[in-house]
């Protein structure tokens, strides 16, 4: 029987109501379509912005006391400001105009890493993490971005409702996006992310080694493994084919999965541009 022959259903404790395969493969879908569109609502720049907006705004001549470090802005001695503003923990701070590195021309190169709170009595703004942001062109004169998300990050000012810093999202993503000369567009995505949907409850999702080629096929990743978990602890592990389907297989089963990775192709200037196909359905 499906329920005892998959890794999927096995040790499956007791319950009032025992599911059927079909509701276990809805709720593996869904959590699957979660993790697609919350990669692409995770904008790297936000943080960015909260971040050097606060260090002007709540920082003063004392505090955080800066230093220099290989080219990097740094503070690491907490404090507190004549007006009440807390800095706490470490910061590095990056940012480079025009950045060359392996043939990329990185227009925008902006790193923040730390353990560190910024507190007023306005905010707080937390970086427990590496943030990574490029964009730029790629060795063949064409757009290019890059960035990585690793740690836990918020936000509470009311510039960041409804978005990724307002939730308690814990998050390990690289992303590489490159657009061609035929004008589709290339990416890569490697992500670990948990905690992505108020509703679910320790459901999580890895990405390991997912392509896309717009040009090729623009319905499903060309290459790579989705990992799926449900709140039960239940791992599975889902590998498309050739068919362009948007559905691919659980592996070591014949079990499909499928979903909508239409979102990430129907974007102009940036990935996590607002926008309907990225946003969760109302409730």
């Amino acid at each position: 029987m499906f329920l005892t022959s998959l890794l999927l259903l096995s040790c499956q404790p007791e319950s009032k109501h025992s599911e059927t395969p079909a509701e276990i493969l809805a709720r593996l879908e869904m959590i699957g379509q979660r993790s697609i569109q919350q990669l692409l609502q995770v904008d790297p720049t936000l943080i960015h912005e909260a971040w050097t907006e606060s260090m002007l705004e709540y920082s003063d001549e004392t505090c955080p006391p800066m230093e220099e470090y290989n080219g990097m802005d740094l503070w690491r001695e907490s404090c507190t400001t004549a007006a009440g503003n807390q800095f706490l923990g470490w910061a590095l701070n990056l940012r480079i105009d025009h950045h060359i590195e392996d043939g990329y021309g990185w227009e925008i190169h902006d790193w923040l890493s730390g353990q560190a709170r910024i507190i007023s009595e306005e905010i707080e703004l937390s970086n427990y993490g590496d943030v990574l942001h490029e964009s730029g062109t790629n060795p063949f004169g064409q757009r290019a971005l890059h960035g990585l998300i690793f740690g836990n990050f918020a936000w509470n000012d009311n510039d960041a409702a409804k978005t990724w810093l307002a939730d308690s999202l814990n998050i390990e993503y690289e992303y590489r996006f490159e657009q061609t000369a035929e004008g589709g567009w290339i990416s890569h995505a490697d992500a670990w992310l948990s905690n992505f949907d108020d509703s679910l409850h320790g459901e999580a999702a890895i990405w390991e080694d997912v392509a896309f080629n717009q040009n090729t096929c623009d319905q499903e990743p060309v290459d790579g493994i989705l990992w799926l978990r449900e709140g039960e602890g239940r791992w599975v592990t889902v590998e498309f084919d050739d068919t362009c389907d948007g559905c691919g297989y659980i592996i070591g089963t014949e079990r499909k999965l499928c979903f909508n990775f239409s979102m990430w192709f129907d974007w102009e200037e940036y990935p996590w541009d607002q926008r309907p196909s990225i946003q969760w359905e109302e409730k």
